[in-house]
């Protein structure tokens, strides 16, 4: 190991190891970013209890209440942060820009290309699962696959480039949470090649007609889709087949009617959501909800907490798909917004077609997630039977 790698690997354990420190002084928000998920929903409840705004000793304004990460989200004087801190993470995973402004500025797809990629999603889904053994692993047999075929076709991504691109949006995976959590060196070191890989293959991304016209350069929202939209797919569909699986009669009640799979996606985004956490900075001096936070300041909205609010949700910590009116769940904004509707629409695309080809999935064993990963809670494994064994199998 050179000693530029040396020093890297050191920085990353040091940053890392604040993360701890502070949570021991009871700081739910540090605790949170240290990225245990066993520990999400009690440090969840405890950033919400913490009251609507409050200063943790990350140096981060917090809040977990539904109305002020409403207001905070929709704040003029506030906008995303960078997808990695510039001070430790900054050289060794080196998005360049990935998340830059200009691709936050990217519009919202037309609800027909949404639809159109929900229907390419049912569709390669159904042919991934037609060659799956009767135990397979949703992230890594059905998710990541079928994610990184609808994206090529969405980009235009050619038959020889498709190895190519598959690898660099594997190595992507932990691009999310390196924002809010360092990495190991080595997660850091293959996150920068397989960026590096991203931006080679950019050059040649082009729209079809899948893609249709959803904002942005081909480069840019290639980019945006690769390291965002699949990440928050993945998750979405596992979150939404694990909260399916854990109430009886659901999955049952699914495969009955796969049309279903929209309300368990919108149920899903808020019982369980892929983006965890929001972070914004501030622009100029303001004042919210009595306290001032200065220009420059960071802003972090628990959007885990803020869906659970019980001055909001009735019965938040039900999963229930047939949740009716009230609030929305809230939603991460820019950079998330193109890549939230590419996420929903594969995922929902995916559900249906689990639904349909499998009414009697089960579990095969616990879930795993990957260690730091605060703001995605990424599932590592989520092994699943095709079809009920029966007592002789």
């Amino acid at each position: 190991m050179s000693m530029l790698d040396q020093e890297l690997g050191r920085r990353l354990q040091l940053a890392h190891g604040l993360h701890w420190l502070r949570r021991r002084t009871g700081d739910p928000y540090a605790a949170l970013l240290c990225g245990h998920p066993e520990d999400t929903a009690y440090h969840r409840t405890e950033v919400l209890a913490r009251g609507p705004l409050w200063l943790s000793t990350t140096g981060a304004w917090v809040t977990g209440d539904h109305a002020t990460g409403t207001a905070l989200l929709a704040h003029r004087s506030l906008s995303a942060e960078a997808a990695v801190a510039a001070s430790v993470r900054d050289r060794l995973v080196q998005l360049k820009g990935v998340l830059s402004e200009t691709v936050v500025r990217a519009e919202e797809p037309p609800l027909a290309t949404a639809d159109r990629w929900r229907a390419a999603a049912e569709r390669l889904c159904v042919r991934r699962l037609a060659v799956l053994p009767e135990e397979f692993d949703l992230p890594a047999d059905v998710a990541r696959p079928v994610g990184v075929e609808l994206l090529a076709e969405t980009l235009g991504v050619g038959e020889a480039d498709f190895p190519a691109l598959a690898s660099a949006c594997e190595g992507t995976e932990a691009a999310l949470d390196a924002s809010l959590s360092p990495q190991t060196l080595g997660v850091s070191r293959r996150l920068a090649d397989a960026v590096d890989g991203l931006e080679r293959l950019s050059g040649r991304f082009h729209r079809q007609s899948l893609h249709g016209s959803i904002g942005g350069a081909p480069r840019e929202t290639g980019v945006l889709l690769a390291v965002a939209g699949l990440r928050i797919a993945h998750d979405l569909l596992a979150n939404s087949v694990r909260a399916l699986l854990g109430h009886s009669g659901m999955w049952s009640g699914l495969a009955a009617d796969p049309g279903r799979a929209g309300p368990v996606i919108r149920e899903t985004l808020r019982y369980d959501p892929p983006v965890r956490v929001h972070t914004l900075r501030a622009h100029e001096d303001l004042t919210v909800r009595g306290e001032r936070i200065p220009a420059g300041g960071r802003v972090a909205v628990v959007i885990a907490s803020t869906n659970r609010d019980p001055r909001v949700f009735d019965q938040p910590d039900v999963f229930d798909p047939d949740r009716g009116g009230g609030t929305e769940a809230l939603l991460p904004g820019p950079p998330y917004g193109l890549a939230l509707p590419f996420a929903r629409a594969l995922a929902e695309g995916q559900l249906r077609a689990l639904a349909a080809v499998f009414p009697r999935l089960v579990g095969a064993g616990p879930a795993t997630s990957h260690p730091r990963s605060p703001l995605t809670g990424r599932l590592a494994r989520l092994p699943l039977y095709a079809n009920q064994p029966t007592a002789e199998s």
